[in-house]
């Protein structure tokens, strides 16, 4: 059964909200992709979706943006004007940007970690798919 993005994406929060907090950009963004890929499975997305999910990282040419900042962030795939923003204090933050200007905070699941300075963020071996 195919389900809407707006479906998945409150199975997501809901799984999220479940989870500990994240103390480092790289843990929030495990954590999301682990359980964007979980979301994804149960609801059975089609194969492409999936694949589409794993092979995504964390860089500029999937679309994630100021990756030296705090915070990155990255534009869904799947829904414009939704956002999901990674903090390096472990902090993970969805919005919808509003066209007439401003934002709507969906979710925040916030971080334990301590604000850490500005400076490159070096990740290996991660994926994600908004």
């Amino acid at each position: 059964m195919r389900h809407s993005y707006e479906f998945l994406l409150q199975a997501l929060f809901a799984r999220i909200a479940h989870l500990p907090r994240c103390s480092t950009l790289q843990g929030a963004y495990e954590c999301l992709q682990t359980s964007w890929l979980q979301v994804n499975q149960e609801h059975e997305s089609s194969r492409r979706m999936l694949h589409h999910v794993v092979t995504r990282s964390l860089c500029a040419e999937d679309g994630w943006q100021n990756l030296d900042g705090d915070p990155c962030r990255k534009e869904s795939d799947h829904q414009p004007g939704v956002w999901v923003n990674l903090h390096r204090n472990g902090s993970i933050v969805f919005e919808r940007v509003l066209p007439e200007g401003g934002s709507t905070i969906l979710f925040a699941h916030p971080g334990t970690g301590v604000r850490m300075p500005k400076g490159p963020i070096v990740l290996s071996g991660t994926h994600s798919a908004w």
